[in-house]
């Protein structure tokens, strides 16, 4: 039987690599076309680039988080157990099904509020997390629940 959540931890870590990729090509662009604004094609402009580059980080949270709630509505699906419709329930069923440790959900929880203030441009202050950071929650999250689903 495969192991299901090594294929989701995989799954998690790509989007941050695929994140630390695009902040690479992104600050190239940015160092170039500094250098030589004619290098821009006349749909792009050095506004939008910065604006992207700007969000690059907040935007990779947003497919971090949405990757992680996959994988979890997956393992609740494998092991034949209701999903419920809102990412706080989800977190919360799949932590009560393993056993979570406070401190992990908490953490979890921390990255969907984040999340949630980036995707809804919720007024009140979040404290932001950095990809790797958000990472490490999700994936420590992530790994504690069992290698195989059944």
């Amino acid at each position: 039987m495969p192991n299901e959540t090594i294929h989701w931890l995989g799954k998690i870590k790509f989007v941050e690599k695929e994140y630390n990729a695009i902040r690479f090509a992104t600050d190239r662009l940015l160092f170039q076309a500094r250098g030589d604004p004619n290098i821009l094609k006349s749909t792009v402009e050095m506004g939008h680039i910065v604006n992207a580059s700007d969000r690059l980080e907040g935007t990779y949270i947003i497919r971090l988080f949405a990757e992680f709630e996959t994988g979890l509505k997956a393992f609740l699906r494998a092991t034949k157990t209701r999903i419920p419709g809102k990412a706080e329930k989800l977190l919360d069923r799949v932590a009560s099904k393993v056993k979570m440790l406070d401190e992990l959900l908490r953490n979890a929880h921390a990255i969907r509020d984040f999340r949630n203030h980036l995707v809804h441009n919720r007024e009140e202050a979040r404290t932001p997390f950095a990809i790797r950071k958000a990472t490490s929650h999700l994936c420590t999250f992530f790994g504690r629940l069992p290698a195989t689903w059944q």
